[in-house]
């Protein structure tokens, strides 16, 4: 290739000697969302906002493409998800033939996790269990409302801050919990498209809703779950969502394949 017909490398375009700093910044810089017009002074009244869009909401059944990365590697498959906030989880991966590859159910009656050509597992719904499986650090509670969408927010320790992200384009809203402090950011109309929770300076767990539900009460389409630290994250994408099924018992637990070796893992404190 001639030398003097190279393309230029990546970034050559944005330095322009003489020109103002400020000026190389907005060319070359992350595009901000504007200021609302009225912006919103009252962090309670987004909460309330935020409140609304989830109420009614209990549960869903969906179906959909995931992509789990853990230290030990990146998974990525078709997934079929039953959650109910009252406390059950199960989650069937399935390959493009519709043959299931692996399971895992988490609720009262505890924890089963299998996956095609290893062991199956079982014991209580701890995070440590769930983080087999799951983004390490979301406990059960934390990790179903995720999964709808719904930030699993703290009791605040005093009130909110509150200003308009323009990165994001939605609300940020920030109040201090035991140990740490929780971020928000929440729409005008309501809806919530990101969550953070830091505790002891440390960020423990972050939820990226990157398509929330079209309406009150609808479950969001896309949701990131992670850590922050990109070494343990879901990604889920919904094809189909139902709010609030009807679902029976016995459609809840996992049972161990015909042939597969069970090993019980016990709980923190658990002999």
């Amino acid at each position: 290739m001639n030398p003097a017909r190279r393309p230029p490398r990546p970034g050559v375009a944005c330095r322009f000697l003489g020109l103002p700093l400020a000026l190389v910044f907005l060319a070359c810089g992350p595009a901000l969302h504007p200021l609302p017009e009225h912006p919103e002074s009252d962090a309670s009244v987004l909460l309330s906002r935020a409140e609304a869009r989830s109420a009614g909401l209990r549960g869903l059944s969906g179906a959909g493409r995931a992509e789990s990365r853990t230290p030990d590697g990146t998974m990525r498959g078709r997934v079929t998800i039953l959650a109910d906030l009252s406390g059950r989880l199960r989650v069937d991966a399935w390959t493009p033939t519709d043959d299931l590859v692996g399971a895992v159910s988490a609720g009262p009656d505890g924890f089963t996790y299998f996956q095609r050509g290893g062991a199956c597992y079982v014991g209580g719904s701890c995070a440590a269990n769930l983080g087999l499986v799951l983004p390490k650090g979301w406990d059960l509670d934390s990790i179903l409302k995720g999964l709808l969408g719904i930030p699993p927010m703290r009791a605040a320790n005093g009130p909110w801050s509150l200003a308009f992200d323009r990165r994001v384009g939605a609300y940020r809203l920030e109040s201090a919990i035991g140990g740490g402090v929780q971020r928000l950011w929440v729409r005008e109309d309501g809806a919530t498209v990101r969550y953070e929770r830091d505790r002891d300076g440390r960020l423990e767990i972050r939820l990226v809703v990157e398509e929330p539900g079209e309406a009150a009460g609808v479950p969001a389409r896309k949701v990131r779950l992670g850590t922050g630290r990109g070494d343990s994250e879901m990604a889920v994408r919904y094809s189909d969502r139902e709010p609030n099924p009807e679902v029976a018992g016995e459609d809840w637990p996992v049972e161990c394949p015909d042939g597969m070796v069970a090993r019980f893992l016990p709980c923190e404190g658990e002999p």
